[in-house]
């Protein structure tokens, strides 16, 4: 099974490199676009992509909020020029945790299988964090005590071949089920 993470991201130097890395447990491809980052993001991402990590790099500085355009256009990317059985999309300060490997996700049956929800946590920082921890999957432990009901969604590479990009409200919404969980830090 093929797993492409998707991902926006702008201004995330103090979260890039871990979530790329935690990640990459699970994904066998990142496709990263940056959206204008004006710190040290794009230069953690290009040093990532030189130790070997099978990251896929964009850039587009346009201005204004075109993050679902964007992520249309990152669907279609990872379905069609990386063969995604499965494309997750998250962003830069959420972490995909509760399983060891991309078990957590079913394999994708064409015409049957349809996009999962993840469950979605939210974590703070806290005084009683352990800064000697760089890892902030380890270091930010602290969660909402009371948290909307925030879900992600995983979808098939298939039916993004099969519709070319779902725009969300469309007549034809594909139905979605729970599994697992991401989590924001």
């Amino acid at each position: 099974m093929h797993v492409v993470c998707v991902c926006c991201y702008r201004n995330e130097a103090d979260i890039i490199e871990p979530f790329v890395r935690q990640t990459a447990a699970y994904c066998e491809e990142l496709i990263l676009l940056d959206h204008g980052s004006t710190d040290e993001s794009a230069e953690i991402v290009r040093a990532l992509k030189q130790e070997g990590l099978r990251l896929h790099l964009l850039t587009d500085r346009t201005l204004g909020n075109i993050e679902a355009d964007q992520t249309n256009r990152l669907l279609l990317l990872a379905a069609h020029e990386c063969a995604a059985d499965w494309i997750v999309p998250i962003d830069a300060d959420e972490f995909i945790i509760g399983a060891t490997d991309k078990s957590f996700l079913p394999a994708a049956l064409p015409g049957t299988t349809t996009c999962l929800k993840l469950r979605s946590s939210s974590y703070y920082t806290h005084a009683n964090d352990r800064e000697d921890l760089l890892n902030p999957v380890e270091r930010i432990t602290h969660r909402l005590m009371e948290e909307a009901a925030d879900m992600k969604v995983t979808v098939p590479g298939w039916l993004v071949r099969g519709r070319r990009a779902h725009r969300a409200g469309q007549a034809g919404t594909p139905n979605c089920v729970r599994n697992s969980q991401a989590t924001s830090a």
